[in-house]
């Protein structure tokens, strides 16, 4: 089987066993006959020719034979047990160390930290292979990292990167480690190949009950030419999951905001594992500086959480962090969620009115302009300015972070034109139709089948019944977080609104999102909208000013399904990804968001003014412009992401992209480069498999002591699911083993008895070589033979001798 040679490819040398039948034959070619002589005398007897016939092709068998062996020997055949393991096994193997990196290898209940035994672990190993041995590490994490790459001899290598290794953080996927790890190993060089992984027992990295990333392991594994034996280490000596407190990541009522704007950070504290009623206490930090008077005490019994909300305004502009921390305990990496907020001095917002009229009262963004830029307020959280359709151009539109179209016709093709690249480059879009829309010309330019700017074609516009008094929004389908304050319970208006008219719309289906449905009964504090607007009602307080809300925690199952529910939803780049996130009482869609590249499109199915609607009466219609607005600006942020998301950030024409760098949570220095080839093309960097706070910053050496400058923040993620610390079951156990898929092990003693009693791969390429040595001296005899037995066929020749003197 061409399995059991290491260098397959070498047997098309075996192509070669047709020259000594070449030769056998070109030898016996018939020359022209030249009669001399007494050469008539020479002729041999039968039995003399049979034998010379017969020795000629044991010589050619011998021959090919010689190149048989020596291709099959530069093939590098290799034999499991039998005959040769015994006395034939090579004792240089391959290895893969493969280490857990994901933050519960961070548990300090029992003095020293898990990972720090995997590290242990792994020198104490390297100290029992020998010199032909060959080593890889993998820090295994949400996306494997291979340290060290190509398997080397170089053991000191080895032990300077298991000592560089970064602090557990993130999550790890052990599967797709694993997949890895195969794939290194089938460059290797030596029969006997094995995967070593050191982890804590958690169930959670395994995914056990993953079909499709186990599958392609054992695909990998079994496609190999030899396959790797698997061995799990357990550096963990506990057995049950222990008591532990944890936080959610942080949601943020907006990522964007303004100075003296009220933002809201909500997160969740839950209590796991076996143990008494605790209390905790809960802080609040800006920028790194912790805030006395926003700290709340959360008291839990074992299975419950709570969740908590704390309240801040800024002073300056500029990228800040808000941080909740909670009490130390045995898992430090789970007590602390950051979240970057940009603040802005102001929001510059470019309405395009549909309807112009000399009276501003009749214009389509006369209650638009008014809540969102007051007359009255000389320092607005947003800056409108009012145009006319033929007005927009690149020019406006560059100088706008978000833009509305309120009632407008139409645009030309080189308007949506400019439109696309506005939204490309992070911009913001409300698109607000009514009466004077022509729906063919939108569907054309702007939606395009699904490729284009709108998450869905215009239909028609529908009335409501006259018997009614028209429609309303459905209280329940508010589930976004922006819009959550606006429920019913908050008495705030916009569920009371009566929409007589609204544009009947057909979102991409292919890509169409439910807004996030709430999986357990909840008392969840929900984010309050601006203050001077409208102030939720809390249904807990804190000490210090924060609230909380307690209730009972749900399985695994279901937290992983709320932390889903809270990760934001990831957008393919260019290409519309619709989330219908409001909808009126029919089930039609009133509010569509959608994102493009890298900007933000809501589609408002009904107009911004009051012919349709009784909406811009109510109290919520300022906060809701102001929410739609944020929500729209933030495309222009995207400083909230998950492992392994690209960081972006718009960049002016004239700053030296060279003079700054991004810093790692490791405070590791890496190169910024822009995106393109444009002067004003964004900066990006790729390597955030690592979760906590990046920054863009001036480097080192080129820092102004004399000039603070504050760094652009971003903060990288991971899923905090990895809070649970359940071992592994059983089932898991004998689920992940199957098929000889791997061996758990529990000592450094038991891992070496199984790899030795496993170790009966064997190859013998150096036996083909002795019987090469061997064939080759009988054939050096053979030929000798012939060509002297030659001599004294014709010495004895009775012919001969009477020819002789």
């Amino acid at each position: 089987m061409l399995s059991n040679f290491l260098n397959p490819l070498m047997l098309l040398g075996l192509a070669g066993l047709l020259l000594p039948v070449l030769v056998h034959l070109l030898s016996r070619r018939r020359y022209d006959v030249v009669e001399w002589g007494a050469m008539q005398f020479l002729e041999l007897g039968r039995h003399t020719r049979r034998r010379m016939k017969l020795e000629q092709l044991l010589l050619m068998l011998l021959r090919m034979g010689l190149v048989a062996l020596v291709v099959l020997a530069m093939a590098r055949p290799w034999a499991r047990g039998g005959l040769f393991s015994g006395f034939a096994s090579t004792q240089s193997r391959d290895v893969v160390l493969v280490v857990d990196g994901s933050y519960s290898m961070g548990w300090e209940g029992d003095g020293v930290t898990p990972h720090a035994q995997a590290v242990g672990w792994a020198h104490k190993l390297l100290e029992d292979l020998g010199p032909g041995d060959t080593v890889a590490l993998i820090d295994a994490r949400e996306q494997p990292h291979a340290v060290i790459e190509t398997l080397t001899h170089n053991f000191a290598a080895v032990r300077q990167q298991l000592n560089q290794l970064p602090s557990p953080a993130g999550t790890v996927n052990l599967p797709a480690s694993l997949s890895h790890a195969a794939r290194i190993l089938n460059q290797a060089t030596n029969v006997s190949r094995e995967i070593i992984v050191l982890s804590d027992g958690q169930a959670r990295g395994w995914s056990a009950d993953d079909i499709a990333q186990w599958t392609r392991f054992d695909v990998l594994s079994e496609d190999a030419r030899v396959r790797p034996s698997v061995w799990v280490v357990n550096v963990n000596k506990s057995t049950e999951a222990p008591a532990n407190f944890a936080l959610e990541r942080l949601r943020l009522s907006r990522d964007v905001t303004v100075a003296a704007f009220p933002l809201h950070v909500h997160t969740r504290v839950a209590y796991a594992g076996a143990g008494e009623a605790a209390t905790r206490s809960v802080f609040f930090e800006v920028d790194g500086q912790r805030l006395n008077d926003q700290t709340i005490q959360v008291k839990l019994e074992p299975g419950q959480e709570a969740d908590v909300e704390f309240e801040h305004r800024f002073n300056a502009a500029g990228s800040h962090v808000v941080s909740v921390v909670l009490e130390d305990d045995n898992l430090p990496a789970d007590n602390r969620a950051d979240a970057v907020v940009t603040v802005a001095e102001a929001i510059s917002l470019l309405l395009v009115d549909g309807s112009p009229h000399p009276d501003a009262t009749q214009r389509e963004t006369y209650f638009a302009s008014a809540a969102l830029t007051a007359k009255a307020n000389e320092t607005p959280w947003v800056r409108a300015t009012v145009i006319t359709a033929e007005q927009v151009d690149t020019a406006r539109l560059a100088g706008a972070d978000v833009a509305v179209l309120a009632n407008v016709a139409r645009l030309t093709e080189t308007q949506a034109g400019m439109l696309e690249e506005f939204i490309s480059r992070g911009g913001g879009l409300l698109v607000a139709p009514g009466d004077r829309v022509d729906a063919p010309a939108y569907n054309t330019l702007l939606y395009r089948d699904g490729a284009g700017l709108l998450p869905a074609s215009l239909d028609a516009i529908t009335k409501a019944e006259a018997a009614s008094r028209g429609t309303s929004v459905k209280d329940g389908s508010l589930e976004a977080a922006w819009l959550r304050p606006f429920r019913a319970e908050n008495d705030g208006g916009l569920t009371s609104a009566r929409f007589s008219h609204w544009w009947k719309v057909v979102p991409a289906e292919a890509h169409v999102k439910e807004g996030p449905r709430s999986k357990t009964a909840s008392t969840t504090v929900l984010p309050s909208p601006p203050a001077g607007l409208r102030r939720a009602q809390p249904s807990g307080e804190g000490q210090g000013g924060g609230k909380v809300a307690t209730r009972r925690r749900g399985d695994a199952e279901t937290r992983g399904r709320n932390a889903e529910a809270a990760r934001p939803e990831p957008r393919p780049p260019g290409s519309a990804a619709p989330l219908v996130a409001a909808r009126f009482e029919n089930d039609d869609p009133f509010l569509i968001s959608s994102r493009y590249k890298r900007g933000r499109v809501i589609l408002m199915t009904a107009p911004l003014d009051a012919d349709w609607s009784t909406l811009p009466a109510k109290p919520d219609y300022v906060s809701l412009l102001h929410e739609m607005v944020f929500h729209l600006v933030a495309g222009r942020s995207d400083r909230n992401v998950d492992v392994g998301t690209l960081l972006v950030l718009p960049i002016a024409a004239n700053v030296n992209v060279g003079d700054s760098a991004f810093f790692g949570p490791d405070d590791a220095m890496h190169e910024a480069v822009r995106m393109g080839d444009e002067p004003d093309a964004p900066v990006a960097f790729a390597d955030t498999r690592l979760p906590g706070l990046y920054r863009f910053d001036k480097k080192p050496d080129v820092r102004d002591a004399a000039v603070a400058s504050r760094p652009e923040l971003f903060a990288v993620d991971c899923d905090r699911r990895e809070s649970d610390l359940r071992p592994l079951d059983d089932r898991e156990r004998e689920t992940l083993a199957g098929r000889g898929r791997m061996t758990f092990i529990n000592s450094d003693e038991q891992l070496k008895q199984e790899m030795l009693a496993s170790d009966n791969k064997a190859e013998y390429w150096h036996v083909l070589m002795l019987a090469f040595v061997g064939i080759l001296v009988g054939e050096v005899a053979l030929t000798r033979r012939l060509v002297k037995g030659g001599h004294a066929v014709v010495d004895e020749s009775p012919t001969a001798v009477a020819a002789g003197p």
